[in-house]
């Protein structure tokens, strides 16, 4: 193909719009077109020759040249963007077409390249990218989905609300089915599909779907036409209904249950129109009225005798005028024609335009209420009576601040102070600071607690200060009670000054007796170890002392009367027996001497009368030791079988040695006393009971057994079984007071013809804290 002349190719150039240059390989100008010229401001002349940065600002020529240099490299074509200034100074969008033309030998020629203007094109591009901008922005605000499909049910646009923001976005950008997108892992469209049927009619429709992954949904399908009329997409509105669909259904469950509550209330509840014919009647009105819900439904009402017909027309009249019917105590009547005291309220039903359409009773039969309230009253005149008359000081008061609400007489007359001067205080007016701490916190109690609580709390001694400064003991009770609803503390305070003294008395009374039970108790032993304090037993000892000091004298003397003369015998023995045996007998002679020193002194200890007998703690087994010491010869005389098993690792526990030895001895000589022959045994033990946390004691003998008529009162002080052995009958008496005072435990278990045990129960020191 022949090459264009110059001239024509210059013509050509100069009938294009748009501005043409070209380059050599060397990438200076050659040419341009008018195009060129008139764009740029630059004569072809002034151009050829010149480089792109002769011609164009820093930064662009540095573009320029190195896009120039790429297409030299690579030859062919290229395109890019960039801005220039025009002729007239005025900042351009451009685009640069550029191609390599090459030489006749084939290489590289140069470039030629076209500049076409693309400033309007990209401020109508911008124009509408704002556009939709805006369209994407309302949409997007939108909270429930809309979207818009073609004809194959791809998604073309959708603002993904409404609860489908769990489509991931890259699904979202690839345009998907809308099955695919909403019901992920369906793979086909719903059946039926509401857009495919607006595509088929061409109509809008409403339906209801569920979704899974959002819960029901309302859908507004509708189709999108081209020019011709013909559906070319759809659109869908969808919005979530869930909380719609659970309000209606709770609605119908709400009715459901106000329906059952009206039927269940213990309460009659009617409802009657404007002629005042019922409307409603539950079943608590067909128990308390007696007809059936049939019976009376769209009827004038029936349970309004005639001397109440005014009343409820004047009720009706006053609930129009806007006041209420609340609590009214009234009659009304059975089917039987007798009447029932109830308690009515009564409010207006309105329609949706506000016009009354009707009333709504409920009832409560208060006869019994009524009953009873008639009864609480005589009751409080009866409690009034009692209060007033009651002996002992009550007072009435409030269960947190102890204000004095009420006083009676006895407390006036007790205490010095009037009612009204009780009244204004608390009992810290007559009781002193840790006196009223004490009463506070038995009786301290929180509003619930005084709600609820009901049992008798008390003091067994709380000293009370007269307003003439006598102070009087007192024993204090108190519990609460409601009245009307609200809490108060009631207690009385019983004077025990006099209760008190004949106590001490009786314990002063009783210690005398324990005293003189150990003197009978020496005497009964007195007779059993008469024989072992009838010799001077001083003068034994001492000659027993002289005896092992003389024995040495003599041994030496007897032994070089051995050397001179042989061999002798004394006192029958031979003389090295002898020798060895004496230092022996005198030494059982000292001990036996000891003995009898040991139980003279055991007798007058246990003789003894303490001064302080609780203050210190004991230990059973010595004091079971210390006792049959005492009890040794009385235990050969009745019996053959005598055993003792002491746990030696019981505890000490708090109280006498002295009484609790007395004890042990009661019970062990009547356990002696028991015995029919001398082969029955006695047994007593000790153990530690860690449970209870206490030492027990137990004494068993096989002896004749107690009767069952006779058990029962063997503590009662005087009643013996023993007249014929002389016996008092204080010595278990006695003993019970006695292990009382230790706050411990004493019973008596017995089979006749087969044996008696005793256990007593001692706490262990430190457990009473």
């Amino acid at each position: 193909m022949e090459m264009l002349p110059n001239k024509l190719l210059e013509n050509v150039l100069d009938s294009l719009p748009i501005p043409v240059f070209y380059k050599d390989e060397k990438g200076l100008y050659l040419s341009c077109n008018s195009a060129f010229e008139t764009f740029f401001g630059l004569s072809r002349e002034l151009l050829a020759g010149k480089s792109v940065h002769d011609v164009f600002d820093r930064e662009n020529a540095r573009k320029f040249s190195e896009m120039d240099l790429k297409l030299y490299r690579n030859p062919g074509k290229q395109v890019y963007e960039s801005r220039v200034l025009d002729s007239k100074g005025q900042l351009h969008d451009v685009m640069f077409h550029k191609a390599t033309f090459l030489h006749p030998q084939g290489g590289v020629a140069g470039i030629v390249g076209a500049v076409l203007d693309t400033t309007e094109l990209k401020a109508t591009e911008r124009k509408l990218t704002g556009a939709t901008t805006s369209f994407n922005r309302i949409f997007d605000s939108i909270p429930d989905l809309l979207s818009v499909v073609d004809s194959s049910l791809r998604i073309i646009y959708s603002n993904w609300q409404g609860g489908h923001d769990y489509v991931a976005e890259d699904i979202r950008s690839h345009h998907p089915y809308c099955y695919d997108a909403y019901y992920p892992g369906q793979g086909k469209p719903c059946d039926p599909c509401h857009l495919l049927e607006v595509f088929r009619t061409g109509k809008p429709l409403i339906t209801e779907k569920h979704n899974p992954r959002i819960g029901y949904q309302e859908i507004h399908a509708f189709p999108v036409c081209d020019e011709s009329g013909t559906v070319i997409m759809a659109a869908e509105y969808i919005r979530n209904i869930t909380a719609r669909r659970e309000a209606e259904h709770a609605l119908r469950q709400a009715n459901h249950l106000l329906e059952a509550l009206i039927n269940a209330s213990p309460l009659a509840i009617v409802a009657f129109d404007t002629d005042v014919r019922l409307t409603l009647w539950n079943t608590a009105a067909e128990s308390m009225f007696d007809w059936k819900k049939e019976e009376v439904l769209s009827k004038p009402y029936p349970i309004i005798p005639e001397d109440r017909i005014e009343e409820v027309r004047n009720n009706i009249r006053l609930m129009h005028e806007g006041e209420v019917c609340r609590s009214l105590e009234t009659r009304r009547k059975r089917k039987d024609g007798s009447l029932v005291d109830v308690s009515l309220s009564t409010a207006v039903m309105s329609g949706p335009d506000g016009a009354v359409i009707g009333y709504m009773s409920i009832m409560s039969d208060i006869t019994e209420r009524k009953r009873a309230v008639q009864a609480l009253r005589e009751s409080e005149e009866r409690f009034r009576r009692i209060f007033e008359e009651d002996e002992d000081a009550a007072l009435i008061l409030t269960p947190r601040t102890f204000s004095i609400v009420d006083a009676n007489a006895a407390a006036a007359r007790l205490y010095g102070y009037s009612k009204k001067e009780l009244r204004k205080h608390t009992p810290a007016l007559f009781l002193e600071r840790e006196e009223f701490k004490r009463f506070g916190e038995t009786f301290a109690m929180t509003d619930d607690e005084a709600s609820s609580r009901s049992k008798w709390c008390r003091i067994d001694r709380l000293d009370v200060v007269e307003k003439s400064g006598n102070r009087v003991a007192t024993s204090v009770r108190g519990r609460m009670f409601i009245s009307q609803g609200t809490p108060y503390l009631y207690c009385t305070f019983r004077d025990i000054t006099e209760k008190l003294n004949i106590r001490e008395e009786r314990k002063r009374f009783e210690e005398k007796l324990i005293q003189a039970n150990k003197m009978s108790a020496l005497g009964t032993l007195a007779s059993g170890i008469a024989h072992e304090i009838n010799n001077p037993n001083n003068y034994i000892m001492s000659s027993t002392q002289f005896l092992h000091e003389a024995w040495k004298d003599i041994e030496w003397v007897l032994l070089e009367y051995g050397k001179e003369n042989g061999d002798y015998s004394l006192g029958g023995l031979p003389d090295a027996e002898a020798i060895a045996v004496i230092p022996q007998l005198l030494t059982s002679l000292e001990e036996g001497s000891v003995r009898i020193k040991n139980i003279v002194e055991n007798l007058k200890s246990f003789a003894r009368q303490e001064k302080q007998p609780y203050s210190g703690t004991v230990d059973v087994n010595m004091a079971i030791k210390a006792a049959l010491n005492l009890l040794g010869n009385q235990i050969h005389t009745y019996t053959d079988s005598f055993v003792c098993e002491l746990d030696e690792g019981v505890p000490h526990v708090p109280g006498s040695l002295q009484q609790i030895e007395q004890v042990i001895i009661n019970l062990t000589m009547n356990a002696l006393q028991a015995l029919p022959y001398k082969r029955c045994g006695v047994q007593i033990s000790t153990f530690h009971d860690t449970t209870a946390n206490q030492v027990v004691i137990k004494v068993r003998d096989q002896g004749k057994g107690i009767p069952p008529d006779m058990l029962r009162r063997i503590m009662e002080p005087f009643y013996t079984t023993k007249q014929d052995m002389g016996g008092t009958g204080l010595g278990l008496s006695i003993c019970y007071s006695i292990v009382k005072k230790h706050q411990g435990t004493i019973d008596c278990e017995s089979i006749p013809d087969r044996g008696t045990v005793f256990s007593v129960r001692l706490p262990v020191a430190g457990a009473l804290s």
